[in-house]
């Protein structure tokens, strides 16, 4: 099953999904506590694709926020992590800004760390069979629709992380902050009934100062968007730097490119940060340190397979 039409599937039946609240005895919770604390919770959830934010787990139950200005990278880093967190979990993506190929082609050559091979294309996409679904959608989208899919995604294809790219794209206005708050508690409530990890992407307002990297107060919109999530990610794109390189003056490359900014983590406050990355133009990756080593993909195929010969 590589391709899925919506025409098929009644999606009403999965706009709403059924909940059974519990009211239990704090009593019968001391496994469950020996089980956060010293247990298998206690590392549970996916890691990031940096040796930087070792450490930092998306645990499912969750939604985190990717925020940025337009045109920081904040969906370029959101598909970076993705390329790692596959690997670990099935994941549904709805971007509804970039058509499936050209989600696919930026991804591949992330996943080579470079102009990827016409054999290591054919070998990534392979390795993609059931870890991978997108959404080939272009547009706007409305959000009980969005919902009923990534409830389809998770029950029939068992995806656990649920991408939305982005807010701005389903059926809420900039100024409509009630529905927003609704949206954000409707996939709230969608990642802890069906045991998933949901990550929305959202634009800041505009910025003020290109150095500021910003913090959660500057995502656009209503408040509740960052006060009810779990986590809030921030990508700062580094303009003053790119203007100058790509007008040919030298550049202080100590500088970061990128930076990202985990600006809340409700599983540890003690976590939260701010790092810096050097973005690679060929492969789209945004590595550790200026000498820009890319990560290499999972796989057993070696490393020069995975680069395209030019003449």
């Amino acid at each position: 099953m590589s391709i899925i039409q919506l025409s098929d599937i009644d999606l009403q039946q999965y706009m709403d999904v059924e909940v059974v609240d519990k009211i239990r005895s704090a009593h019968s919770l001391a496994d469950e506590v020996k089980s956060r604390l010293y247990g298998e919770k206690r590392l549970e959830g996916v890691t990031l694709p940096w040796q930087k934010l070792d450490g930092i787990l998306l645990k499912t139950k969750q939604l985190t926020l990717w925020g940025g200005a337009n045109f920081s990278g904040k969906s370029s880093v959101l598909a970076q992590c993705i390329n790692h967190i596959l690997l670990q979990v099935p994941v549904f993506k709805m971007s509804f800004e970039m058509e499936a190929g050209e989600t696919m082609q930026k991804m591949c050559c992330m996943a080579a760390g470079c102009l990827p091979s016409e054999p290591f294309i054919d070998y990534y996409h392979s390795q993609l069979k059931d870890r991978l679904w997108l959404l080939d959608h272009v547009g706007s989208l409305d959000h009980k629709r969005v919902m009923g899919v990534a409830n389809f995604a998770a029950q029939i294809l068992g995806v656990k992380h649920i991408v939305i790219d982005s807010l701005m794209r389903l059926d809420v206005g900039p100024k409509d902050l009630d529905k927003q708050k609704k949206i954000i508690n409707d996939l709230l409530w969608l990642a802890g009934a069906l045991d998933v990890h949901v990550h929305l992407v959202a634009h800041f307002r505009k910025p003020a100062d290109i150095k500021n990297t910003g913090d959660r107060f500057d995502v656009s919109g209503a408040g509740a968007i960052t006060d009810l999530a779990h986590n809030v990610m921030l990508v700062w794109k580094n303009e003053e730097k790119a203007k100058k390189m790509r007008s040919g003056e030298e550049v202080d490359d100590m500088e970061p490119d990128t930076v990202l900014t985990l600006d809340k983590y409700r599983s540890d406050g003690s976590k939260v940060g701010r790092w810096g990355f050097w973005f690679d133009p060929e492969s789209g990756q945004f590595c550790e340190s200026p000498k820009r080593r890319n990560i290499h993909w999972h796989g057993d195929m070696r490393f020069e397979d995975w680069q395209r010969q030019t003449a």
